[in-house]
């Protein structure tokens, strides 16, 4: 990350490789776009508005958010950690290396957040009655760690390329869903407390784990293979990997293979044999018994009139 980098743009008209899945007219509720790494400078658009407001979602690269001059950086999201914020494009920016990003931006409308945050939620106040004069706001005060609920989908939507009115029904139920997650981290972190984050090393350790567990999900391997192919040991792996992303390395492959089938099955464009055997399983009934387990239900009842 470097601090000469150029402005990001709320828009996403400019984006390199973005998609834009709403229409002009029907976005003053959120809009997405992907893959920022060709940054310009904001739109006089942008540069009239009193703040906004941003879920960001970071696979590859880091964003910052900097002060207008650059003398100071408000937040920074690296590799697997999201976060929501709240700013002032007059005040601050976002700043993306130059390595290749790869970054999902949802912008919120304060209308939107209005129609699904309670009255008395402590966020409206934090998100909604501030108005980010005297800096932005933040979510969580320490980035959160990519889930395999909200991996799934980042997934979907980086395939998403459909844009007639039931398309953008769906899109706005996964941001809905997104922010769901995201609200449902924050509650529980009232509970539990603010997590400590990894150091940065460990932290890549974990992620290269990650990626080797979702590359080669049909592939058995062992802890100890895994921790020797990052160069840790399996004593360091299972603790890092739980304080990383919430929950075991095999249990969050299995939510991770569980929550795409969910997705593919209602997408109702693969059948139940070729999911089974996307997900690494050699008989489909083994996967409908994985399923169950998992929902409560079998993988046919959920286009059916069963559920």
């Amino acid at each position: 990350m470097t601090q000469n980098g150029e402005q990001v743009t709320q828009e996403g008209e400019f984006l390199h490789s973005s998609k834009q899945l709403m229409p002009e007219e029907n976005r003053t509720s959120f809009s997405y776009f992907l893959n920022v790494e060709h940054l310009q400078q904001p739109s006089d658009s942008i540069k009239k508005r009193e703040s906004v407001i941003q879920m960001i979602y970071l696979l590859k690269g880091s964003v910052e958010l900097v002060s207008a001059d650059g003398s100071e950086v408000y937040a920074r999201i690296e590799a697997f950690q999201h976060n929501l914020l709240r700013f002032s494009p007059q005040l601050c920016h976002l700043v993306a290396d130059k390595v290749k990003n790869r970054s999902y931006c949802i912008q919120l409308s304060e209308s939107f957040l209005q129609r699904y945050l309670p009255q008395q939620h402590p966020l409206r106040q934090q998100l909604l009655q501030n108005a980010a004069d005297d800096g932005p706001s933040l979510l969580f005060a320490d980035n959160m760690y990519i889930t395999p609920p909200i991996a799934v989908i980042l997934h979907d939507l980086a395939d998403f390329s459909q844009s007639n009115f039931c398309s953008q029904l769906i899109l706005q139920s996964k941001v809905i869903h997104l922010l769901a997650l995201q609200l449902q981290q924050f509650e529980q972190l009232q509970d539990i407390g603010q997590p400590s984050l990894l150091r940065k090393d460990d932290l890549e350790k974990m992620q290269q784990v990650r990626d080797i567990l979702l590359e080669q999900s049909g592939a058995k391997l062992s802890l100890r293979t895994l921790a020797h192919m990052v160069g840790t040991n399996e004593f360091s792996l299972k603790r890092n990997f739980k304080q990383a992303f919430g929950t075991t390395v095999y249990g969050y492959l299995n939510q991770y293979k569980m929550e795409r089938a969910k997705s593919l099955l209602l997408e109702n464009v693969m059948s139940i044999a070729e999911i089974s055997a996307q997900m690494g399983y050699k008989y489909p009934t083994h996967f409908s018994a994985a399923f169950k387990k998992h929902f409560g239900y079998l993988p046919n009842e959920l286009n059916s009139s069963k559920l």
